[in-house]
């Protein structure tokens, strides 16, 4: 990479976890980041959506929804009636946390941005609207088919992951923190992982860098303080699993 390659940031799966979020955005400073793209989740699970959401209205150059901000929308009985309370209280939550203005921009969400040479999408871009997990090769092949776009940024799964497709073949490979040449002749679908709720067995929050002159991917672990943010979770009275959960990023 280049000395003066611009770079921009792709963070997602925040969920409601403000410590990994500020500690996040105190990594990107180190770099030379023109934008920072959001791939949603800001909400859910933890106790700060209003004040992620926030942030993330006043710092990122875009955002696309995710589907904990599509259960805002669903009504608090279905809530309640069908999903579990480590899922439905956080969205409660939100709910009362979120001033008007936020939730009229929540609501005002894409699925999908196009952003030059790449696409930012939740989940699939396999109907998008039903947040489909890019977890397997059959669901890599659809997601693949929908994309239009020689790489795809997503979240949803929070594992960082990188597909890599080239004709028929597919590969999965986990990212490290290894900078990546991406290759003109292949197509990419790039998993940043997740800020708030890392899911790959490595408690750090989790994003990546990447530059379009370049064709660079970096991925970014960044270490903050679980203990500071499980105090939280547990002052708001969420379920006991989305806290303890932080400390070994299951």
């Amino acid at each position: 990479m280049t000395k003066d390659s611009s770079l921009f940031a792709v963070i997602s799966d925040i969920h409601g976890n403000l410590d990994a979020l500020e500690a996040v955005l105190a990594d990107i400073r180190q770099f030379p980041v023109s934008q920072i793209f959001c791939l949603g989740d800001i909400v859910g699970y933890g106790p700060e959506p209003a004040k992620c959401v926030q942030i993330v209205m006043d710092k990122c150059s875009a955002c696309v929804s995710g589907n904990h901000e599509s259960l805002l929308f669903v009504g608090l009985k279905m809530l309640e009636e069908d999903w579990q309370d480590c899922i439905s209280h956080p969205i409660q939550l939100a709910c009362e946390q979120l001033s008007k203005p936020q939730i009229e921009w929540l609501r005002s969400l894409p699925l999908t941005i196009r952003i030059g040479t790449s696409t930012l999408c939740h989940a699939s871009l396999h109907e998008p609207n039903e947040y489909h997990y890019i977890d397997e090769i059959s669901a890599a092949d659809l997601h693949f088919a929908a994309q239009k776009s020689p790489i795809s940024f997503h979240g949803h799964t929070h594992m960082p992951v990188l597909w890599e497709k080239q004709w028929k073949l597919h590969k999965c490979y986990m990212l490290s923190e290894k900078s990546i040449k991406l290759q003109s002749r292949k197509r990419y679908a790039i998993n940043c992982g997740s800020v708030g709720q890392p899911r790959d067995c490595d408690p750090r929050a989790s994003y990546v860098l990447y530059s379009p002159e370049d064709r660079v991917i970096i991925h970014r672990r960044v270490a903050y303080d679980i203990e500071t943010s499980i105090k939280r979770f547990k002052k708001a009275n969420l379920a006991v699993e989305n806290a303890t959960r932080l400390i070994t990023g299951e």
